[in-house]
C-alpha cells in the first residue's frame, strides 16, 4: 500500500530531511559502499545502484576522506529535491561509473562507519 511512503512524521518529530532509500557503508579505503537498498525507494525503483558500489562522490562532492556524518548530510535533503550521486563498481573499472540522480522522497538515508555504530 501507499501508505508506507508517509515520511511527514516520526512520532511527534516531524521530518523535513528525506533520502533516497540508501544504506551506506564507510569503507576501509576512506569511500562509501552501498549497503542496503530500500525495494520502496527512489533508489530501489530506479535500479540504478548496485550492493557494494562506491559512492565516489554525492552532489559533484567527493567522498573520499568525508566522515560518514557528512556524507549523510550531503545524502539527505528537503523532500522532492534531487541528489547527484557519482556510482563506482567496486573492481575499479573506470567504464563502470555512472551518475545518477534520484529524486528525494523517502525517510532520511543512513550511513554506517567501519566501526559499526
Amino acid at each position: 500500500g501507499d501508505d508506507i511512503r508517509s515520511t511527514a512524521s516520526v512520532g511527534s518529530v516531524k521530518v523535513e530531511e528525506s533520502g533516497v532509500g540508501f544504506t551506506l557503508q564507510m569503507g576501509a579505503d576512506g569511500i562509501p559502499r552501498v549497503r542496503e537498498i530500500s525495494e520502496q525507494a527512489p533508489a530501489g525503483r530506479n535500479g540504478c545502484a548496485v550492493l557494494g558500489e562506491k559512492v565516489v562522490a554525492i552532489n559533484d562532492v567527493p567522498t573520499l576522506a568525508l566522515s560518514y556524518f557528512k556524507c549523510a548530510q550531503l545524502l539527505n535533503g528537503p523532500m522532492g529535491t534531487t541528489v547527484t550521486l557519482d556510482l563506482a563498481s567496486d573492481d575499479g573499472d573506470e567504464a563502470g561509473q555512472q551518475r545518477v540522480s534520484l529524486r528525494r522522497t523517502w525517510v532520511p538515508d543512513v550511513v554506517w562507519d567501519p566501526t559499526g555504530e
